[in-house]
């Protein structure tokens, strides 16, 4: 995959075919660091599949990342009312999802090949044979796992085994792009660049929604659940960076103390952390009008 430089410098060939016009001079190849090109390295799309308990994974070259939330309400017409009565039902997510195989030699586009084989074919179910008949065992479901992107976890690392986001696979396309051409083992055809696109429908392992409290949570556990979808705003790095920037007063400093008493009402909310942030918004008005 990469080619050792003098000075710690390595040469990414994936790079150099996206980016060279040649690929094979090395005079274009970008260089990058060892520990640009671990890091480059680390994130890959995983996908494991449920019904037959197989792992496949391609390098993280992610094209297309959409995420949609859909709230379904049943509206109930009532004699007299002019607009109906909108009963929730649920709210379900979709990710669209496109990405390349690139692969650098001969070698590589086999096994990348093999790999997008085993990937169609975990798209179809598992079937079971009782008394010479074949019975639908299990259907195609999947974890899918990008980073924290697409996670059942707020961390990066980890397989779509142990952290990928429980779904199914709906409109599943791959496309050879012709313009890149092929390498040719024997009688193989081997496409230098395949591009690939899916849509995913989320099974959500656990129920997200708030609590009395009016804290979010996914079924009854606070943990991880602050950094739902996407793995960021965790809420003590979040308090810690409100405690940092909220200036401390003492009795013989000059700067304005303001308390909750005074925060106006319509910013007023049961949450104390954004209290204190309303808090410190006050004070810095209270401090430039004076």
């Amino acid at each position: 995959m990469a080619k050792k430089e003098k000075k710690g410098k390595y040469r990414d060939l994936v790079r150099a075919m996206q980016q060279s016009d040649d690929a094979f001079t090395k005079k274009k190849f970008p260089k990058v660091s060892k520990t640009d090109l671990k890091q480059g390295r680390k994130i890959e799309i995983h996908f494991y599949a449920l019904h037959v308990e197989m792992p496949v994974s391609f390098p993280g070259f992610v094209t297309e990342f959409s995420d949609s939330y859909t709230s379904n309400w049943n509206p109930e017409n009532v004699y007299g009312r002019m607009d109906p009565i909108p009963i929730y039902e649920n709210t379900q997510r979709n990710i669209s999802v496109g990405f390349k195989i690139v692969p650098a030699s001969i070698g590589e586009a086999s096994l990348y090949q093999a790999k997008l084989n085993k990937l169609v074919q975990m798209l179809y179910p598992k079937y079971s044979e009782i008394d010479q008949l074949k019975l639908l065992n299990a259907a195609p479901v999947f974890r899918l796992k990008f980073g924290n992107l697409i996670s059942a976890g707020p961390k990066a690392t980890g397989t779509a085994k142990n952290s990928g986001l429980a779904g199914y696979i709906t409109d599943f396309n791959v496309s050879a792009n012709l313009d890149e051409g092929y390498m040719s083992d024997k009688l193989l055809l081997l496409p230098k660049t395949w591009e690939i696109s899916f849509s995913y429908n989320v099974l959500h392992d656990e129920t997200p929604g708030f609590g009395d409290d009016n804290t979010f949570y996914l079924d009854k556990s606070f943990d991880g659940a602050e950094a739902y979808p996407y793995g960021t705003s965790h809420p003590v790095e979040f308090q810690s960076a409100v405690n940092k920037n909220t200036p401390k007063v003492t009795p013989n400093s000059n700067a304005t103390a303001v308390s909750n008493q005074d925060i106006p009402a319509k910013l007023k909310t049961g949450n104390p952390t954004t209290n204190a942030l309303a808090a410190a918004g006050v004070k810095g008005i209270l401090k430039s009008s004076a």
